[in-house]
């Protein structure tokens, strides 16, 4: 698919995990996991960055994707990621590139594989859809108070 991207947003402000983008995770940046699919994936045609900040800048691009610095406004916790998505879209129309499609991958659920993502992309495109979501079931809670107040895993 010639006109798909993938779109990785990583804002830099993280209030409950500090630079969690940017943690390892088994000795790699948790964001490197959403890139490398991207990279690896014959149906994406580029792999794009979306960050205001220079660090997880500079370790996407060490990884092989694209970096489209945005702006502070757009960098906000209770933003919501279709700004940032459209700010990817109005820069690349500068360029004259238009995706047809979009896919955004969020670098804090890096439990996906390949296979996913193509399943996904052939899946949507052989609909007549819009958009797709995909989701996994989840029973309990992920994180428990412990004894101090502090929530542990």
């Amino acid at each position: 698919m010639k006109n798909t991207i993938a779109v990785i947003l990583a804002r830099g402000g993280s209030k409950g995990i500090p630079n969690k983008n940017i943690a390892e995770i088994y000795g790699e940046p948790l964001i490197s996991y959403s890139i490398n699919l991207a990279l690896k994936s014959k149906l994406v045609a580029r792999t794009i960055v979306t960050t205001d900040d220079k660090k997880i800048a500079s370790i996407s691009k060490n990884c092989g994707a694209e970096v489209f610095m945005r702006s502070a406004s757009l960098s906000d916790d209770v933003i919501m990621p279709d700004y940032a998505i459209l700010d990817v879209i109005n820069k690349l129309e500068k360029e004259s590139y238009i995706p047809k499609v979009i896919l955004f991958l969020q670098p804090t659920s890096p439990i996906r594989d390949i296979e996913d993502i193509e399943e996904a992309l052939t899946l949507f495109s052989s609909q007549d859809a819009d958009s797709l979501l995909s989701v996994s079931s989840m029973h309990g809670f992920i994180w428990r108070e412990d004894n101090k107040g502090k929530l542990t895993s």
